[in-house]
C-alpha cells in the first residue's frame, strides 16, 4: 500500500470533473476503485488485489494501531456492523504484547472467576504465548 501512496499516477483523478461531483467533495467508490487499480498497475502489481475494500481494512487497522477505540474505528470507517473487526490486521508487536499481558499471573487471576492452580495457570499461559508468537 505504501507504494500505491507514492505512485505518481492518476493525478487527473483529483481534478477531473468526470470523477467528482459539482462541489468537488464527493468521490464515488467505483471511481476510487478505478484509481486504485490504475495505481497498482503503475507499480506493476496485480490490480485485482486492490480495491476500496482494501482501504477500509487498512483504515480500520491504522486506527486501531493508533489507539482508537473500536467504536471510533467503526464510525470513522462507516461500518454498519461489527464485521470490520474481522478485517483489522494485528501486527506481530501487538500479538507479542497481548501474549505477555495474558501470561501476567496477576492479570490472569483478576480476569478469571475461578483461577486455575498456580503451576497449571502459568504453564497454560506460557504455552499460549509461545503458540501466538509462532503463528504471527
Amino acid at each position: 500500500m505504501q507504494q500505491l501512496n507514492q505512485a505518481n499516477c492518476g493525478s487527473n483523478f483529483h481534478t477531473s470533473n468526470e470523477n467528482s461531483t459539482e462541489d468537488n467533495r464527493h468521490i464515488y467508490a467505483d471511481q476510487l476503485n478505478a484509481a486504485i487499480k490504475q495505481a497498482a498497475e503503475h507499480i506493476e502489481e496485480d490490480p485485482a488485489r486492490f480495491s476500496t475494500h482494501s482501504l477500509r481494512s487498512v483504515g480500520a487497522t491504522a486506527m486501531f494501531r493508533a489507539g482508537a477505540s473500536p467504536t471510533t474505528a467503526k464510525l470513522m470507517s462507516r461500518w454498519r456492523s461489527d464485521t470490520f473487526l474481522a478485517y483489522t490486521r494485528i501486527g506481530r508487536e501487538t500479538i507479542a504484547d497481548l501474549a505477555a499481558q495474558m501470561s501476567d499471573a496477576d492479570a490472569f487471576r483478576e480476569a478469571t472467576a475461578t483461577p486455575l492452580p498456580g503451576p497449571c495457570r502459568l504453564h497454560a499461559c506460557d504455552k499460549l504465548r509461545s503458540m501466538l508468537v509462532e503463528l504471527f
